[in-house]
């Protein structure tokens, strides 16, 4: 018998990325379990993240702790710059 039959298997959710303009950036598969997993997986994909706020959709949670969990579903995730004065991200 194979131990892989009984191994847990990943959950995978969809990702949508959204802009400071509502337009979705991004739409992907992420097994993260963690905003630090999640960021890895940002940053992997190209997605700036630094200086930005990040918030779930679908709870309206503030993403700013690494160790934060984050929900095991599909997600809208909205990164908009932390400061912006006159049109220039500070």
């Amino acid at each position: 018998m194979d131990k892989q039959e009984f191994a847990p298997k990943e959950s995978k959710r969809t990702v949508s990325v959204y802009s400071t303009t509502g337009t979705c950036q991004l739409e992907f598969e992420s097994g993260a379990k963690t905003w630090g997993q999640l960021k890895k997986e940002l940053t992997e994909k190209s997605i700036v993240h630094n200086s930005m706020k990040a918030v779930i959709g679908e709870n309206q949670e503030e993403l700013t702790k690494d160790e934060q969990e984050i929900l095991q579903q599909n997600i809208s995730l909205f990164l908009t710059p932390i400061r912006v004065k006159s049109g220039e991200i500070l």
